[in-house]
């Protein structure tokens, strides 16, 4: 007859050494050895299709929990306090850790069931993302998130449960119980009490890689290659907002015609471009008010006034002259059409000496290397034809580069022509990446914000989180977004006058100005 297992310190060692190493756990070794499943040759054996324990059931009253989440392995401990209702379901439970952590949900995550520490190898919940693909674990599945309340995971002072953000990085959080009281109608879902430090940087590494970064942080010790560049300049390890957190923990909360009524009252009775009002509504809930507040600066230029004078936006509308400027190369390509159009290569491209007569009317002598009389070996001309063409200026028709309607309307005219450019910031075609990264960055720059990689971060987050992944399914990188964005950041390139590369950074008012044209078109 089998010894029953020790209990006591030395048993809670080694179950913590196994668990750390993510080893089955000593029951789980003796019934595979008994089983004969680690012989070499040993049969596969069916996944058992039990539930892994019995959870007890959601009580009628529901409690408050005061929790700690404490973020395992970093150093400094990163950490939460929090208040939840027990009637919460899992589901309900995983957006509160998010939102009170401050991750991006562009993971997969796992709860696993205390006491015990067990991850990987004792029983968990799942969820519509992991059910399906877990087929091993099922013996040790304890239940689907949606149909378990925290009350049957978490009841007592010293009740614990665990979380597992990212299965890559192993974002591992420990969750226990402080105290306990009765819950009143008017208790929120959740509220932050209290915390420390910021949420890490995803897809830094881990523990490890995001302790590596805070410590040369810590000590002004210059970050190597590639986080000297990844890591945005302004994230502060050391920060933590209570309120900040709370008030995302109340947006996580609010259903989706609220969130959608906040939108419209940060918005107020200013015109948007469909494209900002048809992202809003895919957004994930907790985005929408970050971006009904980032849509008021851009109408506003409150963002911009926190920086500094130099860098406030200026009126919607600029000065005669500063619109001329901004359209002039656009005009440079309408003007040299002219009546006739620019005659083309058997190839399809300008013929050198069209190319020369660009190349100097745009002052790219002192920016572009060469002659400037080829086409294909002269990028700026090449990319300033295709967006005049893409803005539906110029066509090609019976080998010249013509005007078209809008080309005739606007040639000479260059209000028209600020309309026509603000216009063109926005692809065409609904629910398409492309549009919505382009929204988003034209909010950033109209709102002042300094158009860089923070920028492209922020944006893929929001992104992954309304649903966007890349063809193998994973989330949206700041690289991405930085491609996809050329479109934007080309035409705001070129309304500085002359083409002076992609390096975008702090913004002209003039740039500023076109990106609130394109978002707030006149009506």
């Amino acid at each position: 007859m089998p010894k029953t297992p020790p209990t006591g310190p030395g048993r809670d060692a080694i179950d913590q050494w196994l668990a750390a190493n993510r080893m089955p756990s000593i029951e789980d070794l003796g019934r595979a050895v008994t089983a004969g499943v680690l012989a070499d040759d040993a049969a596969p054996r069916p996944a058992r299709r039990g539930l892994a324990q019995q959870l007890p059931e959601a009580r009628d009253e529901a409690s408050v929990l005061t929790v700690r989440v404490d973020l395992d392995g970093t150093k400094p401990i990163v950490w939460r306090r929090l208040a939840i209702r027990s009637d919460l379901t899992a589901t309900e439970l995983h957006g509160i850790l998010q939102a009170a952590m401050g991750w991006s949900d562009g993971h997969l995550h796992r709860f696993w069931v205390g006491p015990a520490k067990r991850l990987w190898t004792g029983p968990h919940l799942v969820n519509d993302l992991d059910e399906h693909e877990w087929d091993d674990d099922a013996s040790r599945v304890a239940g689907h998130e949606d149909a378990v309340e925290v009350d049957q995971l978490l009841r007592r002072p010293g009740d614990r449960l665990f979380y597992t953000y990212d299965f890559g990085d192993g974002w591992d959080h420990s969750i226990k119980v402080e105290s306990v009281r009765s819950a009143t109608d008017d208790d929120p879902p959740a509220v932050c009490l209290d915390g420390r430090r910021a949420c890490p940087l995803e897809d830094c590494g881990g523990p490890g890689g995001h302790n590596e970064i805070v410590a040369a942080l810590t000590a002004g010790t210059p970050l190597a290659e590639p986080l000297d560049t990844w890591v945005p300049p302004e994230w502060d390890p050391s920060e933590f907002d209570v309120d900040g957190t709370t008030n995302a923990l109340r947006i996580g909360s609010m259903t989706t015609e609220e969130l959608m009524g906040l939108w419209e009252s940060e918005r107020g009775a200013v015109r948007t471009h469909d494209a900002v009002t048809e992202l809003v509504e895919r957004l994930d809930l907790r985005d929408v008010t970050a971006i009904a507040e980032l849509t008021h600066a851009a109408m506003t230029g409150d963002r911009a006034r926190e920086t500094s004078d130099s860098e406030q936006l200026g009126p919607r509308e600029v000065g005669a002259l500063d619109t001329r400027a901004a359209v002039r190369p656009w005009q440079v390509l309408l003007s040299m059409a002219g009546k006739d159009g620019i005659p083309l290569t058997a190839a399809g491209w300008m013929r050198p000496a069209a190319v020369r007569d660009a190349f100097v009317a745009l002052r790219l002598d002192a920016t572009w290397f060469g002659k400037g009389n080829r086409e294909d070996q002269t990028h700026p001309v090449a990319e300033l034809r295709q967006i005049v063409v893409a803005d539906r200026l110029l066509r090609k028709h019976k080998g010249r580069l013509v005007r078209t309607p809008a080309g005739r309307a606007a040639d000479g005219d260059a209000a028209a022509l600020w309309l026509v450019v603000a216009r063109g910031l926005v692809p065409a075609g609904a629910d398409s990446f492309e549009r919505d990264v382009c929204i988003l960055t034209l909010l950033h720059t109209a709102a002042g914000s300094r158009v860089g990689e923070a920028v492209w971060v922020e944006i893929a987050q929001v992104l992954t989180r309304a649903g966007w992944r890349t063809d193998l399914g994973q989330p949206v990188t700041s690289a991405q977004v930085w491609r996809t964005a050329f479109h934007v950041i080309d035409r705001l390139v070129w309304a500085t006058g002359s083409w002076q590369g992609h390096l975008l950074g702090v913004t002209t008012p003039t740039q500023r100005a076109l990106a609130r044209a394109a978002v707030f078109p006149l009506s």
